[in-house]
């Protein structure tokens, strides 16, 4: 409910904010680069000013941000700052369990899920035996 009032303050400023539980994140959409980092850049300059107006904080090293684009010439990014701690752009980004590449591909999600599900079909396979456990059957159909 505290941080209500930031999400407020950010969408007066024409920047969508969503906040769910302690996770937060902030969309600028743009066509220019430079205009989208300018305003990027005073978006995170506010979020800092709130943070020390209300006596809290955010642990810059946590914060991460992406360019979704699907162009291939991007261009030079400016420096984002955040608490005076250059903000690197990565190529993917884990918000809510979702993965979310720079692409907008669902690729490296749908690769987790897999891998997810192959580690817990092996530890269901381990427990059958040939004489204990599970029978082949159970665990086929599970």
């Amino acid at each position: 409910m505290i941080a209500d009032s930031l999400l407020k303050w950010l969408s007066k400023r024409g920047v969508y904010a969503q906040g769910y539980a302690d996770d937060g994140v902030v969309l600028v959409i743009g066509i220019v680069l430079s205009t989208v980092c300018e305003i990027i850049q005073r978006a995170v300059k506010g979020i800092e000013e709130w943070c020390i107006s209300h006596q809290l904080a955010v642990n810059p090293n946590k914060t991460e941000m992406v360019l979704f684009t699907r162009r291939y010439k991007i261009g030079q990014m400016k420096r984002i700052t955040f608490y005076q701690q250059e903000l690197t752009c990565v190529k993917q980004v884990k918000y809510l369990g979702v993965i979310l590449d720079s692409k907008l591909n669902w690729k490296a999600h749908v690769y987790a899920k897999c891998q997810k599900a192959i580690t817990a079909f092996y530890q269901l396979r381990r427990t059958t035996g040939k004489t204990w456990g599970y029978s082949p059957r159970i665990v086929h159909w599970l």
